[in-house]
């Protein structure tokens, strides 16, 4: 090999990260590549060399900071400082190395806003596919609100489970993937614990399963570009982030902060289950996660979670797009403790929220109507007698009998009309 000659022997990219290996002996990682309408392209450059190369006082980092792709001054002060740190190279070598990193850098960039051709071939399956049927559609972030200290968390584990597992129980039907939980609010100890009982719960979980965790300590676009790269490095398929307000990093209220997190939240590339709280409305329309508007609009599916008092947790669909909506399902969790109160199982069983009063109650007015009916076995209803059981006003109750349920004799009405009552 010529030592006068640059040879590029290596590169890959992984999510938002160029990995560049160069003979003689230099690593080079090039992160956070991004160019907004104020500046120019820049990126977050790491230089390592091997350790027979580097002098006695440095060590193998030579250089890392963030340099212009497009400074002739930036280009040139990590060139002169890399010349300076290390003798075992040819100078020259470094000007050609860190214009070919300056060049690759520029090149991924603008591979990643290059237009694709779509329309042309009938859409595949893969476009309505589920990581967990009906709630979490593949690759496409989905929210999940409700209020504090319902079982959020537990739930969220839960569905990790059975996606590492790729099994159906409950209703809830999983392809297999590998799992992150990423954690704001909690620690290590308790979503362990968590999981640990979940195992222990569920015969159809794995005895061996572990759930691959990681402890948050900074906004989600602090990082992202560390994430995305350990994301596709790994081959994680779906990502839990508990929760939306602390992974914000600002106001819930502000827009520009909610579509910033949302933005970064692509360069994950998978399925994404975001746990969020419940903000102020008491009406169905009115409720729904706390703060800015854009977490709804941005998420591609929305799901409420209600508990009642005696455990058991009601799943409303709130938003789908691309599909119809799903029927409301309810889960009871039973946690089993040790006489220290640790958690040693979680079993989850299927239940139905009409059933429930208090679960009940997240139902459309037409769905609460249906379920009083099924349960008394009634076959007609009249407006007042609704009206009565719900608690609404006469008008209410006519108007939802007329537009949703089939119109009998005598003022009274039949079953459902039509499908969607649980929108």
């Amino acid at each position: 090999m010529d030592p006068n000659r640059l040879t590029n022997t290596h590169h890959e990219t992984t999510g938002n990260t160029l990995l560049l290996r160069y003979n003689p002996g230099v690593e080079v990682t090039v992160g956070r590549i991004v160019k907004d309408f104020s500046t120019r392209p820049s990126a977050e450059v790491i230089i390592d060399i091997d350790q027979r190369l580097a002098p006695e006082r440095y060590t193998r980092r030579v250089f890392r900071g963030s340099l212009g792709l497009l400074s002739r001054s930036g280009i040139k002060g990590c060139v002169d400082l890399c010349k300076k740190r290390v003798t075992g190279i040819p100078p020259v070598l470094w000007e050609e190395l860190i214009d070919d990193v300056a060049d690759r850098a520029l090149n991924n960039l603008k591979t990643r806003v290059v237009p694709k051709e779509v329309g042309l071939a009938a859409p595949k399956p893969e476009r309505t596919a589920y990581q967990v049927w009906p709630m979490l559609p593949t690759r496409q972030p989905t929210l999940m609100w409700g209020a504090s200290g319902i079982g959020k968390s537990w739930f969220a584990v839960y569905l990790s489970a059975l996606v590492d597992n790729g099994v159906t129980i409950n209703g809830l039907n999983a392809d297999t993937g590998r799992t992150l939980y990423v954690d704001w609010e909690c620690t290590e100890d308790v979503i362990a614990e968590r999981a640990w009982a979940v195992k222990n719960g569920e015969p159809q979980i794995a005895h061996d399963w572990t759930l691959a965790y990681l402890e948050a300590r900074a906004p989600l676009v602090d990082w992202i570009d560390d994430l995305a790269q350990h994301v596709a490095a790994a081959q994680f398929d779906f990502v839990v982030l508990d929760s939306v307000g602390l992974a914000l990093g600002g106001s819930f209220n502000d827009g520009e902060t909610v579509l910033a997190f949302f933005q970064a939240l692509r360069q994950l590339e998978a399925t994404t289950l975001l746990i969020d709280h419940e903000g102020k409305g008491q009406d169905a329309k009115e409720r729904g996660a706390i703060g800015s508007s854009y977490k709804r609009h941005m998420s591609r599916s929305v799901w409420e979670m209600r508990q009642a008092e005696d455990g058991a947790m009601g799943f409303y669909h709130r938003k789908a797009n691309g599909s119809k909506f799903a029927t409301p399902f309810g889960l009871c969790l039973d946690i089993r403790e040790d006489e220290n109160h640790v958690a040693q199982s979680a079993i989850f069983t299927r239940c139905e929220v009409a059933d429930v009063p208090e679960l009940a109650l997240g139902l459309t007015k037409a769905a609460q109507i249906e379920g009083f009916m099924a349960n008394e076995r009634l076959e007609k209803i009249t407006p007042k007698e609704a009206a009565d059981e719900l608690g609404i006003d006469l008008k209410t109750a006519q108007r939802t009998l007329s537009r949703d349920f089939v119109k009998l004799e005598r003022g009274t009405y039949g079953r459902l009309a039509r499908n969607g009552t649980y929108q």
